[in-house]
């Protein structure tokens, strides 16, 4: 952890976060389905 500016995420071109990985990311959306996340939190 440093004070860099994330890298974008390789799939989408999105900035890496928490909040994108588990409610934004289309990489994960069939995960997030089938454990029934819900898209806000």
């Amino acid at each position: 952890m440093d004070k860099t500016d994330p890298e974008p995420h390789i799939t989408c071109g999105a900035e890496i976060s928490i909040k994108h990985l588990l409610l934004e990311c289309r990489q994960f959306n069939k995960e997030r389905a089938k454990h029934n996340i819900p898209s806000s939190i």
